[in-house]
């Protein structure tokens, strides 16, 4: 994970949130054994693991869909999640909002 190393490294913490955020669509695919060898190699190196940052995207995601308004650098991240939780049956009422906020930032009706 070298541009994780940079990162931390060079403290570019907007480059690390990006990564993160991709890093979590990337493993979301993956095998179970994959994704725990990834959370382990987190968890060693960054101190929390692939659960915590779910959670948090979750919470950004739910702030904005409480908020009723999506800003530019925000749409990908609803995408992220919408394509995270798109086989969750649990999940439709959520997706359905977000899509429904999507389409009016997409088409200008905000």
């Amino acid at each position: 994970m070298y541009g994780l190393d940079v990162g931390l490294r060079e403290g570019r913490v907007s480059a690390l949130r990006v990564s993160a955020k991709d890093l979590l669509e990337w493993v979301h695919g993956l095998k179970a054994g994959h994704r725990a060898r990834i959370d382990e190699a987190l968890r060693s190196r960054l101190g929390t693991g692939l659960a915590e940052d779910m959670r948090a995207m979750g919470q950004e995601v739910k702030a904005i869909v409480e908020r009723g308004t999506i800003l530019d650098d925000e749409c990908r991240l609803l995408r992220s999640w919408v394509e995270m939780i798109a086989g969750d049956p649990k999940k439709r009422s959520e997706m359905d909002a977000i899509n429904k906020l999507m389409e009016r930032f997409l088409t200008g009706r905000e």
